[in-house]
């Protein structure tokens, strides 16, 4: 008996040992095909970005720039990642980690007084790319926009091509078939669709002349048209009653009959002339060439997005459910009457009144830099401005806000005449009058005077300084992005590899780079969460900073307890060579140990919290490096035992002792960090939020091309992590039921 209490004890010591350094059995003993038998490359730091610089040359333009990189379009959902003024000098260089499966970024530019251009710069793995500011702002284009912007034409992809002069009976095409009018060919006469059900998609591609007298669809047919661009189509008597029909227009189309009503998709690249035009429930049109009508058009229920010019000679109706967005210049000869949802982001010119009628459903906005004239302004209901930039109305004649109305945010609202504004309902404070300058442009002929406020004098106009009245700060700049997490996950048994579910420690951070006229980092500011704590030891985290402690004047927002870090007065941590910054000393204090790693329904709100730290002196960019930095892990009880991002160095607390024992192959003499025998991590940085695998899940089998990633050393499968078929097995990923 007391043999068997013997071993009972020795037998509970052990497994409180091992229960004590991890939650699950060591993991040399799991699968031989898992993360163990990967092959690395040795000089492979398990890195997702790519560093690059950005060089922005000042080009033609003699005054003062503003330079804006974008992830994207703006259009496209395009994020800030670092902004600038070229002041003094002829470039500006910018330096940036973005995600290595990016392949290209937008430049954008502005000069005071001129509107902004975009530019899309092609970028490879690391290097300097060079733009020129001020260039000729490019369009989006087929990946970027979503709408097909290139003819098929008609020399391939035909079933049948007709050439000569073609006149008489009906032309008939047949189910899925494709007849093309190639160009200097002539077609006059009847077009019949014929399809056997409702998947048949017969199509007409001109690109000669067509003259179409009557259209006849039979059966369940769905007609589509394609105009060339050397093609021209006219009718008068034009009618298509499948709603899933879509007509491409890149040449010129001429509809001559009293009214065309449709509830299909016409996409106008090119020059189309219409009488009357009648939108009905389900139509679409999208107008990026020249629309012209010559009479009135009504859009009752359908959607019309204009980026290029969009002329009606009469009346314009926006009524029932319809959208009508407008993104170039849009003008109406006489009545614009607005009863529903109207967007005008440029330029909207009516020569008589416009009118915001009241009624549910109604919604009209301005966006920055758009402008309407109008000979007499009515609101009874609510203009919303923009937030970034002033939008300006220039009305001729006289101005009534009635009780309904309300005019919002950043509008500028000039009456020509003198004769003031009306106003029995809702003008902001925000709202100015006749102060507004809004640039002209292709689409937009301008208004208002150009001039340039600079509070603060330090080169950047109020209109683009994020700190308009602090001399010390003009940008703000974003890693990964604007509003955008990347994350960090740890392994914690360092110097062992543990089980490789990469969950021990889990954090998402923002970063905000505040930086002044000089491109130099004034603070950074890390938003940061806490997701999930799946290990049975307390950790914390925190940054190096390639800078001295008293190159920081203060950090504020840290999570610090007692007795297991001490700070310099100024919130770096003491006994350290460069600037540590510790963002919270125990990661598990709110949120606590083993949570969020095993069963999503049982989720614990993440702990989230900022972390700002301003240095005495701004810091040149090349100085500080990009994200991540060097943002490490340490064990509560024992500061010394740090887990670092591979390839990067400790700080002057690590317990050197613990190199090179166990699994750790850390060299300082070789400068080589943090990295095993087989070159494996025990952290990894991805520079986006992604789920992170269940408890003693390994990454390799929940991420299933991550294998490649890492064994290629980051050349193939560069996109591993994001939500991509054949990416993920989301059942062994701890992912959350909204």
């Amino acid at each position: 008996m007391k043999v068997f209490k013997i071993y009972l004890i020795v037998f509970i010591a052990l497994l409180l040992g091992t229960a004590c350094s991890h939650s699950i059995s060591d993991p040399k003993d799991s699968d031989k095909d898992g993360f163990r038998s990967m092959r690395i490359p040795a000089g492979f730091t398990f890195n997702t970005t790519n560093e690059i610089t950005i060089n922005v040359e000042r080009g033609g333009i003699q005054g003062d720039i503003i330079a804006t990189i974008l992830s994207a379009h703006p259009a496209d959902n395009g994020r800030i990642l670092q902004r600038a003024a070229i002041n003094n000098g002829n470039s500006r260089q910018f330096t940036m980690s973005i995600p290595a499966h990016l392949n290209s970024v937008w430049v954008a530019t502005k000069s005071p007084g001129e509107l902004t251009t975009f530019q899309k710069l092609e970028i490879g793995r690391g290097g300097t790319f060079t733009v020129a500011a001020g260039a000729e702002t490019q369009q989006r284009g087929i990946g970027d926009a979503g709408l097909a912007s290139v003819p098929n034409g008609c020399d391939a992809g035909c079933d049948q091509i007709l050439t000569g002069n073609i006149s008489g009976s009906p032309l008939e095409i047949l189910g899925n078939d494709v007849i093309c009018l190639a160009e200097g060919a002539t077609f006059n006469g009847s077009l019949r669709f014929q399809g056997g059900n409702a998947s048949s998609t017969g199509e007409f591609r001109v690109c000669g002349e067509a003259t179409i007298t009557q259209l006849e669809s039979w059966g369940a047919s769905r007609p589509n048209f394609e105009i060339g661009t050397t093609g021209v189509l006219s009718s008068g008597n034009f009618a298509i009653n499948n709603v899933q029909s879509k007509f491409d227009n890149f040449g010129t189309v001429n509809f001559s009959q009293n009214t065309l009503g449709f509830s299909y998709t016409i996409n106008n690249y090119g020059v189309l002339n219409a009488v009357n035009l009648n939108l009905n429930s389900g139509a679409v049109l999208n107008n990026e060439g020249t629309l012209t009508v010559s009479s009135s058009m009504n859009n009752n229920s359908g959607t019309i997005t204009n980026n290029g010019f969009f002329s009606v000679a009469n009346t314009f109706s926006n009524n029932s459910t319809a959208l009508t967005t407008n993104s170039c210049s849009f003008e109406v000869g006489q009545n614009f009457q607005q009863n529903a949802q109207f967007v005008n982001n440029d330029f909207l010119n009516i020569n008589g009144p416009f009118v915001l009628n009241s009624g549910s459903g109604i919604f009209n906005e301005m966006g920055p830099g758009a402008l309407v004239v109008a000979q007499y302004f009515t609101a009874n209901s609510p203009l919303a401005g923009p937030s970034s930039a002033y939008a300006r109305l220039n009305i001729a004649n006289s101005a009534t806000v009635n009780s309904g109305g309300n005019i919002q945010n950043l509008i500028d609202l000039c009456v020509e005449s003198g004769n003031g504004i009306t106003n029995f309902g809702t003008i902001a404070s925000s709202v100015t009058f006749c102060d507004a300058f809004i640039p002209e442009s292709s689409c937009n002929p301008g208004a208002g005077t150009a001039g340039v406020v600079d509070s603060d004098g330090d080169g950047v106009p109020d209109d683009e300084d994020a700190y308009p009245d602090d001399p010390l700060r003009a940008f703000n700049n974003y890693f990964p992005a604007a509003n955008t997490y990347a994350t960090v996950a740890f392994e914690d048994l360092w110097p062992g590899l543990g089980d490789y579910d990469m969950n021990d420690l889990v954090i998402d951070y923002k970063l905000n780079e505040v930086t002044n006229a000089a491109n130099e980092v004034k603070d950074m500011i890390f938003d940061i969460r806490v997701r999930a704590t799946g290990a049975s030891v307390s950790s914390g985290v925190g940054v190096m900073l390639p800078v001295p402690p008293s190159a920081v004047q203060s950090v504020t927002g840290q999570e610090i307890g007692s007795g297991i870090v001490t700070l310099n007065p100024n919130g770096t941590e003491a006994g350290q060579s460069n600037a540590v910054i510790i963002f919270a000393d125990d990661a598990t204090r709110t949120l606590g140990r083993y949570q969020n790693t095993v069963n999503p329904d049982r989720h614990v709100p993440y702990h989230e919290f900022t972390v700002t730290i301003t240095f005495e002196n701004a810091v040149d960019r090349s100085v500080l490096g990009t994200s991540p930095f060097n943002i490490f892990s340490f064990r509560v009880l024992e500061r010394g035992r740090e887990v670092h991002l591979p390839g990067m160095p400790p700080t002057d607390l690590a317990d050197a002792e613990l190199f090179g024992t166990n699994d750790d192959n850390t060299n300082v003499a070789a400068g080589r960090f943090y990295k095993s025998h087989e070159n494996l991590n025990w952290a990894i940085h991805v520079s986006e939020s992604i789920p992170y695998p269940l408890e003693g899940v390994d990454l390799t089998n929940a991420y299933l091309n991550f294998r490649n990633w890492a064994e290629s050393g980051g050349e193939s499968s560069i996109d591993w992590y994001l939500d991509l078929i054949g990416n993920r097995e989301e059942s062994l990923l701890y992912i959350r039921n909204e």
